[in-house]
């Protein structure tokens, strides 16, 4: 029961941050951001998929790279091939703004 209301709450945090738009220059911005925060992410076992799958809903739409990007940065963290793709999978099907991740504002 516990897991299931933490599991809840993190979605919704992933939501609220995902919903944020921006545009233009602050756009820009925030796509530097992401990809600052990608590189510095300090990978830990048993929350690199969960953050991972956070950051894609956050870079879907704003970061054009950013399934190779997350592929990378999974498997510097030791996720295989099938692991990176089945995150970039659920991203695009469940994550905010999968259908944008073709045309990032």
């Amino acid at each position: 029961r516990r897991l299931m209301d933490a599991h809840k709450q993190s979605r919704l945090k992933q939501l609220e941050l995902a919903a944020a738009i921006y545009t233009g220059e602050d756009a820009e911005v925030h796509a530097a951001e992401l990809k600052d925060d990608l590189k510095r992410w300090n990978p830990k076992q048993g929350s690199r998929n969960t953050w991972l799958f956070a950051w894609g809903c956050r870079a879907a739409r704003y970061v054009t790279s950013w399934p190779s990007l997350l592929e990378e940065a999974g498997a510097r963290a030791g996720l295989t091939d099938l692991e990176c793709s089945q995150i970039v999978r659920s991203v695009v099907k469940y994550g905010i703004g999968g259908d944008d991740s073709e045309n990032p504002a």
